[in-house]
């Protein structure tokens, strides 16, 4: 492996205009043409998907909401999404509920 050593010499000159404009980048939990899974449903034991179809960002008191809409035009809020691994890890913490409070049923049903 060989070593290097770069000098540089000379300048340049900047002369003009310009505009200063600032861009905010949002960074957000889905994009456009994904796939989400209704939360609210997830803690139910239901798996609903829905695909986004836009993405927005609306400052209420200087603070980013972002929202999305899917492809039936329904308005969802960022928290109220959720990946499909993070659907599933609800809906099975559910049925492991459902399944211990049957057991607890069946064992006082019979006079356990």
């Amino acid at each position: 492996m060989s070593d290097f050593a770069y000098t540089g010499q000379g300048g340049f000159k900047l002369r003009g205009c310009a505009k200063v404009t600032v861009t905010y980048i949002y960074l957000t939990k889905f994009q456009d043409r994904d796939e989400a899974y209704i939360q609210k449903d997830a803690t139910r034991g239901k798996l609903n998907r829905i695909f986004i179809k836009q993405t927005n960002v609306v400052l209420t008191n200087s603070q980013p909401v972002i929202n999305y809409v899917d492809t039936f035009n329904w308005v969802w809020l960022e928290n109220e999404l959720v990946t499909r691994s993070e659907a599933q890890s609800l809906v099975n913490a559910y049925k492991a509920k459902v399944i211990q409070e049957r057991k607890l049923l069946e064992s006082a049903c019979n006079g356990g």
